[in-house]
């Protein structure tokens, strides 16, 4: 299963872009919580 959050650079800051559909799972928001903690913990 891929992931797909854009992230955009914007007044020295990085804003995720995420976007609500109605086949998304709670657990699809987890797992996205997961890639954005462990990238800024390796940033």
């Amino acid at each position: 299963m891929r992931t797909d959050a854009p992230v955009h650079a914007l007044n020295g800051a990085l804003w995720l872009r995420v976007s609500a559909f109605a086949y998304n799972r709670m657990d699809d928001y987890e797992r996205l919580a997961d890639i954005v903690v462990n990238t800024l913990r390796r940033g």
